[in-house]
């Protein structure tokens, strides 16, 4: 069921979507949900082993965002709104 899903489930089911696509190559699907996705899935992997603050900084230091960028990301990855 769609509703039990995070969005980082969501955005795991529609990224190779070719109407996802589409909707995002005009604007109406927004690109930052997938920056969103990468952001989560490499703090996942720093955080192997890690504490989550450092796991934190290594990922922001490795895309050049903030640290808070990374915090809105897990965030909104495990939101099921």
């Amino acid at each position: 069921m769609v509703e039990n899903l995070t969005n980082y489930e969501l955005a795991k089911k529609i990224e190779n979507d070719s109407f996802s696509l589409l909707l995002m190559k005009r604007g109406i699907l927004s690109l930052i949900i997938f920056d969103y996705k990468v952001y989560y899935e490499r703090y996942l992997s720093e955080k192997q082993g890690q504490r989550k603050g450092i796991a934190i900084t290594n990922t922001a230091d490795e895309f050049g965002v903030s640290e808070g960028t990374i915090r809105n990301a897990i965030t909104f990855m495990l939101s099921e709104s």
